[in-house]
């Protein structure tokens, strides 16, 4: 009898260890976090966090933890993307058919001439511009972004005054013309300038002819230019405007973004 109570007694101890070491397995599971599978961190729940199996005194429990749905991170709003930039009418344009002297269209620092004068910049906050040469004539188009749309009219308004002073003085054979430019922007202007011919001229005098359009959109302008080795002619070089103008209408829709009613 004294054995056999020797042995009850260690079987019920046995037995009260392994309960206690299975209450303390199943605390220890239940009361776990994965900070990997909160939604502040930004991810959800992996496979192997999702699931865990406790096991003690020789045997599994077969308990299973699932990720709940407030364990998967909320979708992040993204920000709109960037706007994208104006393309000009020839940026990265191949040569122009014609003779081989004909160059690709390649980035030029915007210069914008008007009687041999660069039109300043002023108040400019971005600027690109291309240039090739075609038919031994150098053509150039570009895009100049001002702070204010005042700035813009007074870019414009400058090249239309440098017109009217293009004579140097008595006996210049340097003259300007210039006229409004309709089209799908806020104003124009086609400008031609060069030697014109006169009776005092020598023959010796220099020749060329240079036609400039501009086209205000905001506080945006857009323009084309193209010298040649012609002579000024009484009005504006129509034959140059048609030429360059495709230019304008390509830019002009795209400068919506800069006006005050968006696009």
């Amino acid at each position: 009898m004294g054995t056999a109570g020797t042995r009850l007694r260690r079987m019920t101890v046995t037995t009260v260890l392994a309960v206690a070491a299975l209450s303390t397995t199943a605390c220890s599971g239940a009361g776990s976090t994965d900070l990997s599978a909160t939604p502040d961190s930004g991810a959800s729940a992996s496979p192997a966090a999702a699931s865990t199996t406790s096991t003690a005194a020789g045997g599994t429990t077969g308990r299973t933890t699932v990720a709940s749905p407030a364990a998967t991170a909320a979708p992040t709003a993204t920000a709109p993307p960037a706007p994208s930039a104006v393309r000009l009418l020839h940026d990265g344009a191949p040569p122009e058919p014609g003779i081989e002297e004909n160059t690709p269209w390649r980035p030029t620092a915007v210069r914008v001439t008007v009687c041999w004068q660069d039109v300043p910049l002023t108040g400019a906050q971005e600027h690109r511009a291309v240039t090739a040469l075609v038919d031994m004539e150098r053509w150039s188009e570009g895009l100049v972004v001002f702070a204010t749309a005042e700035q813009a009219v007074r870019f414009v308004e400058v090249a239309r005054i440098s017109v009217t002073e293009c004579a140097a003085g008595d006996g210049s054979p340097w003259q300007g013309r210039q006229q409004r430019l309709d089209g799908a922007w806020g104003e124009g202007v086609a400008i031609s300038y060069g030697s014109a011919p006169a009776p005092s001229q020598s023959p010796s005098a220099p020749m060329g002819e240079t036609t400039v359009v501009l086209a205000r959109v905001g506080r945006a302008v857009t323009y084309a230019q193209r010298g040649s080795h012609g002579i000024l002619g009484e009005t504006v070089n129509a034959r140059g405007v048609a030429e360059l103008r495709p230019a304008l209408d390509h830019v002009a829709p795209q400068l919506c973004r800069y006006t005050r009613a968006g696009c």
